[in-house]
């Protein structure tokens, strides 16, 4: 037993040797004072950012903009995959201990490997290299099953979520998400919100809504659990007016975010109340003068009811001036709207789509070819 003790505290050190046991976040001139300057610098870019990097031989550590330690790796290991190995040893003592003399070394070996398992998860994840990550995590939850530990670490089975989810693996992502929500893990709420968006993408989207409204009464200030479930409805074709109660909870726990007015036009709009849709968009708007979103919608809502009143017209010959007057009515209030979307966003296409078509179809008016000539000079149709 001793020898496996001895050899699952040798490859612990070995794994800590790896990395020079530095410690994310230490900063450069700490990195200096302790392990003295490297043998070379670098730049690098990894997933997306750019890194300063210190080569210390058989380690890269990889320092962020703040110049402080993101992540480390290791590019000549003594050891491969050390802490398994450490993980093994010390079971095979674990096992052999059947007196429990050794219970209280073995755990502390154990909650090392533990430790620097779910660190290892986080580095690669941070790197990008999420199936290492997966692999390091979920060995650290199960290090911490143990009955030595018997820990429930929950943070663990989240960024294991994360991982398996980034590597495609969403059914495993569910999994560990779930797991860590029942034993109590929900970031204020949010994480509930990203079993929802993950299973709607797995095609569970119904375990998803479950979710939703197993745990809403328990975090009525989570406006993105209100949200998920009016995307629900709204997604799933149910009858929209099943989510207003859940947006109007939003509303009162956030009665100052433009965009939950803007979500609410959109539901007003599927229930085919156009009046509240408006009134929702234009208060959105207020809100929130540069988002784009809410008066963009009301040009399409105005355009839409312009072609629909048209084809009416065409169908109905007897009712077709009537029915082309109040398409005109409409397509002239979408333009000042589209106008108005593309002040905000310049360059926006659905806006310039619109006005393109608007513009050409009153180019008879000299203002209307005049609008025409500058949009298509300075947004050509394609």
């Amino acid at each position: 037993m001793a020898t496996w003790l001895d050899r699952g505290a040798l490859l612990t050190e070995i794994a800590g040797a790896h990395t020079l046991n530095a410690q994310n976040g230490w900063d450069e001139a700490t990195i200096m004072l302790v392990l003295g300057k490297p043998s070379s610098e670098s730049q690098a870019e990894v997933n997306g950012t750019t890194y300063h990097v210190l080569h210390y031989g058989e380690v890269n550590l990889y320092m962020n903009a703040n110049k402080q330690l993101t992540f480390t790796k290791v590019v000549q290991p003594v050891v491969v995959d050390p802490l398994s190995l450490a993980y093994d040893a010390y079971l095979r003592a674990a096992s052999l201990d059947t007196k429990g003399k050794k219970s209280k070394k073995i755990g502390e070996g154990l909650r090392m490997v533990h430790d620097m398992l779910f660190n290892d998860g986080v580095n690669y994840y941070t790197q990008g290299e999420y199936g290492k990550s997966e692999e390091a995590l979920e060995q650290s939850i199960e290090v911490g099953r143990h009955e030595l530990l018997k820990s429930v670490d929950t943070i663990a089975m989240y960024y294991a979520g994360l991982a398996c989810y980034q590597n495609g693996d969403k059914e495993k992502a569910l999994q560990h998400f779930g797991e860590a929500i029942e034993r109590g893990y929900t970031n204020k709420g949010e994480l509930i919100c990203t079993y929802y968006g993950v299973a709607k993408e797995a095609g569970k989207v119904e375990e998803g809504r479950a979710m939703l409204q197993a745990n809403l009464s328990k975090y009525p200030g989570q406006k993105c659990l209100m949200l998920s479930l009016v995307d629900y409805y709204i997604s799933q074709g149910k009858d929209p007016k099943e989510a207003l109660p859940y947006l109007e909870g939003a509303i009162a726990n956030d009665p100052n975010n433009a965009q939950l007015y803007f979500v609410k036009g959109v539901v007003l709009q599927n229930m085919e109340d156009e009046a509240g849709a408006l009134a929702a968009y234009q208060k959105s708007s207020e809100m929130a003068s540069d988002y784009v979103d809410p008066v963009y919608n009301i040009a399409v809502m105005y355009y839409n009811d312009g072609v629909a009143l048209q084809k009416k017209a065409i169908d109905d010959s007897k009712l077709y001036d009537e029915y082309m007057k109040k398409a005109e009515e409409k397509f002239r209030k979408a333009i000042p709207a589209a106008e108005k979307a593309l002040e905000v966003q310049p360059g926006y296409e659905g806006a310039v789509d619109i006005l393109h078509t608007l513009y050409f179809k009153y180019r008879s008016e000299p203002e209307m070819q005049k609008k025409l000539d500058a949009l298509m000079a300075k947004y050509p149709k394609k």
